[in-house]
């Protein structure tokens, strides 16, 4: 017994140091790599995945989703893409172009028919590359402020903002980037699929 008690004693002796010493992990060079760009270029915030084999092996959160409320970054942030969304547009036209399912120089009204008669000969390829002389909406003098622009407006809605304004210039006459013609684009992409801008896209 004497002997038995001696060697539990010494195993006691030896674990106690390696429970007491704190456990130090290797730092993870991706989540370094990216804080110190996010530092560096002063971005709010990031999420990421990094996916092997089909297999997610890493997804995480840095910095903020919103600065205002200081709500942090997770894997699960959706954030706002804005004009990122304009390439993805134009080749989901291009994909229903090659199908068949429309031509660039269809008409507008083709796949949209209650716009103002104004609008109507305006073509799919005038929406594409920004000659269709249509208003755009974030030119509006109050587009931008607090209210209008926290709020999420259906596609057709949104229209309606500037459906009274004239046509800045004849379709095809000239170039002005234009955020209306964009919100028509998706809904040309619903018509001409049979499908919701989000459904056909994914």
């Amino acid at each position: 017994m004497r002997v038995l008690h001696h060697m539990l004693k010494m195993i006691n002796i030896m674990i106690l140091p390696l429970l007491l010493t704190p456990t130090v992990f290797a730092a993870d060079p991706t989540d370094e790599f990216l804080r110190a760009e996010i530092a560096k270029t002063k971005a709010p915030g990031v999420s990421i995945a990094i996916i092997k084999d089909g297999k997610t092996i890493k997804s995480a959160g840095f910095g903020f989703a919103n600065l205002e409320t200081r709500t942090p970054a997770t894997e699960e942030t959706v954030y706002e893409l804005a004009s990122v969304t304009k390439q993805f547009t134009a080749a989901a036209v291009l994909l229903l172009a090659g199908d068949g399912k429309l031509s660039l120089d269809d008409p507008l009204s083709k796949f949209v028919p209650d716009v103002p008669d104004a609008w109507k000969p305006v073509t799919v390829r005038q929406l594409l590359n920004h000659t269709s002389g249509i208003f755009s909406l974030t030119a509006l003098p109050d587009y931008f402020n607090p209210t209008t622009i926290r709020r999420d407006y259906p596609p057709k809605e949104l229209i309606k903002l500037v459906a009274d304004r004239p046509l800045e210039f004849p379709p095809g006459s000239k170039f002005s980037y234009s955020n209306t013609g964009y919100t028509l684009l998706g809904l040309v992409i619903e018509s001409a699929s049979g499908k919701t801008y989000a459904d056909f896209l994914a």
